[in-house]
């Protein structure tokens, strides 16, 4: 069933994230003064890179120590357009991990952390309809399948608690 349920999830991650065209500098962030630092983080991260490049980079990662360059903090303050492309790699490397022995408990409760900052940011406007169903559902498989494998025993309960604190903010405005 869980196997059904990952494809299930790749295609409507491939219908509604990512997308044909990598955003411009003025696609990314907003020159507005808040944070200033994290944004031009999140410029140097992202600028030019499409949603597949950050994919290989998350893949480079796999069996690192803590504290993984995962661009996660970048990502979520990133403007919407922009959040909803490289998300596609985010969510692609979720399931990937969720299918392993020994998956990366840190970057799973680290993306659900910054799922949640992200729809604290952008409120309303960081996803639509159609998304927010989708992120409801990779919560969902998230859960169950931390459930069912024994390699989620160190962050399990954050990460329970980050996927909480995720959909109770997309509630709001949803």
């Amino acid at each position: 069933m869980l196997a059904t349920d990952m494809i299930t999830l790749q295609n409507k991650i491939a219908t509604y994230f990512g997308g044909n065209r990598v955003p411009t500098r003025n696609e990314l962030i907003k020159r507005d003064g808040v944070d200033p630092f994290v944004k031009e983080d999140a410029k140097k991260a992202f600028l030019g890179q499409s949603w597949r490049d950050l994919y290989k980079h998350l893949e480079t990662l796999k069996g690192a120590i803590l504290g993984a360059d995962y661009r996660l903090e970048e990502w979520s303050i990133l403007e919407p357009g922009a959040l909803h492309y490289y998300l596609r790699a985010y969510l692609d490397y979720l399931l990937e991990m969720l299918s392993q022995n020994e998956p990366d408990e840190e970057f799973v409760s680290l993306l659900f952390h910054n799922l949640y900052q992200a729809v604290y940011i952008h409120k309303r406007d960081a996803f639509d309809d159609d998304q927010i169903e989708v992120l409801r559902e990779v919560a969902a498989y998230t859960v169950k399948t931390i459930k069912n494998n024994k390699g989620f025993e160190i962050w399990k309960n954050d990460i329970d608690d980050n996927i909480a604190m995720f959909l109770t903010e997309l509630e709001k405005y949803s």
